[in-house]
């Protein structure tokens, strides 16, 4: 009983015009709205394939900035790492201290070094400059003083001055620290001389630089070109020759600076030529989202207005694999993999619904009836409302 009178009201409210018309609008905007949702939904997508041209993300010089957000670690807590005898090496790091053996090794010298947190520089020097000034120093020295070997190196002619430095850097978190959820990398400026790379973490960094001769030139010769590096921490400084290894407890939130400079035997040529400055710890490293921002004053922005580039795994799903970074004179380019939401220019990736369902002609047909008995239901609607059929009397 109850549902016959239900029906009858709303028969009667079904006879006024505006109460069909305005059902026939929100239907047919419902529909309007589903198809359009259907037609541009943001979909899960391969960014490695090639149809969709997502790899690698690129950050131009003086533009913008490569982000790593929420890295995954191996064990090792290793960020990078790399080793090379085609590049000499120098580095900056904005707000560091030196740290374990380094500190103690340094605070012995006179004057000792600082141990709090100051700027760094690790630059290399020109040998012969070098040699120069110690010479001149031998020269002014006691000649019955007993010399030290690097001090007899040093009287060798500049031909025999030659040979192959070693380098290598390890960047990782120290153990008991917090990883870090942002690593940024940028490049302020353009440079055709040498490779740079600046980046900014949002976590403690440990960083280890060893510089030395090959293995056969080590007995015989430590003034090797790009072995001999001005170590300074704020004012104090001190010159490094042979071997040597220092480590450096870079601050959270602090710009490190690696700069490489070339040699015969390095892999670049020009501005365009690619460089692999260094290896991810993890094989792979991988990461929640990789993203492209605009940088603001040449420096990464703590909150973008816009960002060109996102790729951002689906909540739930498996990491982006983080393959390989290079670099030039004029940009920064992250290969990475995996199955992602991408957005560029603020504008997601869609998947086409409607593309799908071409495939299946039996679904593409009846989807196309409803799409033509709806359209003939809001026909006949507007029909009735301002052509009314004549009433029948009995």
């Amino acid at each position: 009983m109850r549902f016959f009178i239900i029906k009858r009201k709303i028969a009667v409210y079904w006879r006024k015009p505006f109460v069909r018309l305005a059902t026939a609008l929100i239907v047919l905007s419902a529909a309007i709205l589903l198809q359009y949702y259907l037609a541009n939904r943001p979909s899960v997508v391969d960014v490695c394939a090639p149809n969709q041209r997502i790899t690698p993300a690129t950050a131009k010089s003086k533009q913008e900035e490569l982000v790593i957000e929420h890295p995954i670690f191996d064990s090792s807590r290793v960020l990078f790492s790399f080793k090379t005898s085609s590049e000499f090496i120098n580095a900056h790091f904005e707000k560091a201290q030196l740290f374990g053996e380094t500190l103690t090794r340094f605070q012995e010298k006179t004057p000792p070094a600082p141990a709090g947190q100051e700027t760094i520089d690790f630059i290399t020097e020109n040998v012969e400059h070098v040699l120069r000034k110690l010479n001149e120093r031998l020269a002014a020295s006691n000649p019955d003083r007993r010399r030290s070997d690097s001090e007899k190196m040093a009287e060798r002619p500049n031909s025999q001055q030659k040979g192959i430095c070693l380098t290598s850097v390890t960047a990782e978190v120290p153990a008991g620290s917090e990883l870090p959820a942002a690593i940024h990398f940028y490049l302020p400026e353009d440079s055709d001389s040498t490779r740079d790379f600046y980046m900014i973490v949002d976590a403690k960094l440990l960083i280890r630089l060893d510089i030395s001769p090959s293995i056969e030139e080590k007995r015989i010769n430590p003034w090797i070109p790009g072995c001999v590096k001005h170590f300074k921490v704020a004012d104090w400084d001190w010159y490094l020759a042979t071997s040597s290894e220092i480590e450096i407890l870079a601050a959270p939130n602090s710009v490190l600076h690696f700069t490489y400079l070339p040699t015969p035997s390095s892999a670049w040529k020009d501005r365009n030529d690619f460089l692999q400055p260094f290896v991810f710890g993890s094989k792979p490293l991988r990461a929640q989202t990789v993203r492209v921002n605009p940088l603001s004053n040449d420096k990464p922005s703590t909150n973008p207005s816009s960002t060109k580039f996102t790729a951002t795994i689906k909540k739930g799903g498996p990491p982006l694999d983080l393959n390989h970074l290079v670099l030039n004179a004029e940009e920064i380019q992250l290969n990475f993999c995996g199955k992602a939401l991408v957005r560029k220019h603020g504008v997601y990736v869609t998947e086409n619904f409607y593309e799908g369902v071409k495939k299946y002609p039996i679904i593409a047909t009846f989807l196309g009836m409803a799409d033509l008995a709806l359209c003939a239901w809001m026909i006949r609607i507007v029909k009735d409302i301002f052509f009314p059929r004549e009433k029948q009397h009995r």
